[in-house]
This record gives structure tokens, sequence and C-alpha cells, in this order.
């Protein structure tokens, strides 16, 4: 039987990794968006070239844009399977950008 042993705060620390990893390889010129659901990951330092983006603003930007038509009901669709979702928005701009996330990242998909 194999056991399967949890390691206390997993998550937060492979996120906390992710931070200094991405600080050390990303060049001035690199813009990077990471979508976190965890409310700590806001006060995490990622450099001055990451967007933070909460999946519950992302939804709300996609329907604002009209990807996808309720970001009400995919959030009730995922509380139905016994999930909760933050609905606190935060974002946090990359040093130098505009805001919007139209306006940092290219919505044109490649073809």
């Amino acid at each position: 039987v194999a056991r399967r042993f949890k390691r206390k705060n997993a998550g937060e620390l492979s996120i906390l990794e992710f931070a200094v990893e991405i600080r050390t390889w990303m060049s001035d010129s690199d813009t990077t968006l990471v979508l976190f659901e965890d409310s700590g990951v806001r006060n995490i330092q990622f450099g001055d070239h990451v967007h933070l983006m909460s999946n519950w603003s992302l939804a709300m930007s996609l329907e604002k844009m009209g990807v996808i038509p309720s970001a009400d009901a995919l959030f009730d669709q995922i509380e139905a399977t016994g999930r909760t979702t933050p609905n606190r928005p935060f974002e946090r701009d990359p040093e130098g950008s505009q805001g919007a996330l139209t306006e940092v990242y290219d919505t044109t998909p490649d073809l």
C-alpha cells in the first residue's frame, strides 16, 4: 500500500519558490501574468514585471471582453462541485503598464 504524505504549506512554499525564480530569470522586457486563488499570494514580491490577478478578477475580465457569457454562472458551476471560490477582486499591474489586461497582453489568437 502506497502512502501519501502531505507536506504542510506545500502550495504556499511552491509559489514562494516560483517568485524567487521569476525574479531571477525574467528580463526587463518580459511581462508575466500570475493567476491566483489564495489571497496570501497578494503579498508575495514577484518583481516589477509581474501582473497579479485573482481567478475571480480574470473571470470578470473575460466576461467584460465577451469571451465568456457570465462569470457568475461559471462560479456557480464551480461551487456546485463543492469548491469555494474567493470573490474579492484583486489585481496588481506590472510597473509601467497601462493597467488594463487587454493593453498588457495580446488578446489576438495566433492562427
